[in-house]
């Protein structure tokens, strides 16, 4: 999880996002629930910096459209889910 500031209680405050590498795929998720795909290492550090620095101190549940085209960001909820499920043992 990346955080822009920590909270006097456990926690973070401000614009916050969890991050993911998961068999050389790089993933981002906001709070509000999408997963997008992203096609570097080197893309994924530029985008955190820029949207942990963007409108400070406020925290977005959703990444807005300027940073998903900018980052050339792919919604990949499915794919996310199916490289992360563990089917449960029979």
């Amino acid at each position: 999880m990346c955080g822009e500031s920590l909270a006097p209680d456990p926690g973070y405050i401000g614009n916050s996002f969890w991050i993911s590498e998961v068999h050389g795929r790089w993933f981002l998720g906001a709070w509000g629930g999408s997963i997008f795909r992203v096609d570097s290492c080197q893309r994924a550090i530029d985008f955190s910096i820029a949207w942990l620095t963007h409108e400070c101190h406020k925290t977005l549940s959703q990444f807005s459209p300027d940073f998903i085209s900018r980052f050339q960001l792919t919604r990949a909820d499915d794919e996310f889910e199916s490289l992360v499920s563990i089917d449960p043992p029979s």
